[in-house]
């Protein structure tokens, strides 16, 4: 049991942190509010995909998650 709450709370860390730098990139490139990036970030199948557990998008750099969120707004 508490295998599984370490690691529930490093999951939502890593997401946390990962957030946090997309949210202020996605600010910075696209002159936008906090909160249009934040929308924009959550709201996105990047974000859904870095949610799911089983993809470990979380293992994966923020340069790499701002990447696939880049592509997918591209579409």
């Amino acid at each position: 049991m508490l295998d599984y709450v370490e690691e529930s709370t490093d999951f939502n860390y890593e997401i946390s942190k990962i957030g946090e730098q997309v949210v202020e990139k996605l600010m910075t490139d696209l002159a936008i509010d906090e909160l249009q990036a934040t929308d924009l970030f959550y709201k996105s199948k990047t974000f859904t995909q870095l949610a799911e557990v089983s993809t470990k998008f979380y293992e994966k750099s923020w340069q790499d998650i701002y990447g696939m969120l880049k592509v997918e707004n591209q579409r």
